[in-house]
């Protein structure tokens, strides 16, 4: 006999195994990108990336729940939060957002944030936009 929650996170894991292969290697460089963070969270960027992270976690974890699926939903809460991080790293890299060392580390970390992310948003504001023009079925196998 299986547990609800057994039976949830078996289905989120069926419906992620559903993905295209590229999209799980993407998702699996967008995670460990982003997870990296707690090596930084003495830096600016470093706190900059898991406060976003912690937003879409706080987002997306009730979608994949309730849900029981990926959905092109799930992309909508990246928008602001990537959106946001990614461009104040992007200007403390370059020095436009106060005057403070940025440490060799944090410049590389913070550079592939910023690319990472970067090409992320540009996969979130394509399935945002198919989502609000109804494409909004959630991923299962046989689907």
């Amino acid at each position: 006999m299986t547990t609800a929650a057994t039976s949830v996170g078996a289905n989120i894991l069926a419906s992620f195994r559903t993905l295209p292969t590229w999209v799980r290697l993407w998702v699996a460089i967008l995670a460990t990108t982003n997870m990296a963070c707690v090596a930084f969270l003495h830096t600016p960027t470093g706190v900059a990336t898991a406060a976003a992270g912690i937003f879409i976690l706080a987002t997306n974890g009730p979608m994949l729940y309730r849900f029981q699926g990926f959905s092109r939903l799930m992309s909508v809460p990246h928008l602001p939060a990537w959106g946001a991080s990614t461009v104040y790293v992007a200007m403390r890299l370059t020095g436009q957002a106060g005057a403070s060392d940025v440490s060799s580390a944090e410049l590389a970390y913070g550079w592939a944030v910023v690319v990472v992310n970067g090409i992320s948003l540009l996969f979130d504001a394509a399935d945002t936009v198919r989502w609000v023009r109804g494409e909004r079925e959630i991923v299962r196998p046989g689907a």
